[in-house]
């Protein structure tokens, strides 16, 4: 079973809320760009916040967000978790390969190599 969850969404909501508030002629997607650098800060340090108190789904979900948003440490981060989640968390942290690119592109690093991986069924031995 593949772990994707929302909780960063939740965030940039609220991100993009904000900047349409404050400018409320433009777009979202304009606003979301004109976002305050410190409130996405506190966004990401709340993403740390929840991996270092073990709530890796909830993390994952909030740097994903935030990577979407071509946030550089936290496209790092969800590269990590998802080329590292079977083997460190359990969980296959859900990932495509045009967020690979996308997230590697963001934190200016090359994209990792994340082979698709296979699952069996449930109760059925290998």
């Amino acid at each position: 079973m593949k772990a994707r969850c929302c909780w960063g969404l939740g965030a940039l909501g609220v991100l993009a809320a904000t900047a349409v508030v404050a400018a409320p002629a433009q777009a979202p997607s304009q606003a979301r760009a004109q976002t305050p650098s410190s409130l996405i800060e506190r966004v990401h340090a709340r993403a740390l916040q929840s991996f270092r108190q073990g709530r890796f789904s909830e993390a994952y979900g909030r740097f994903i967000a935030l990577a979407d948003d071509g946030h550089a440490a936290s496209a790092r981060y969800a590269l990590w978790m998802c080329e590292n989640g079977p083997a460190l968390f359990g969980s296959d942290w859900d990932c495509a390969p045009h967020e690979i690119e996308d997230w590697a592109h963001a934190a200016s690093i090359p994209a990792p190599a994340i082979g698709a991986r296979s699952y069996r069924a449930a109760g059925k031995p290998r």
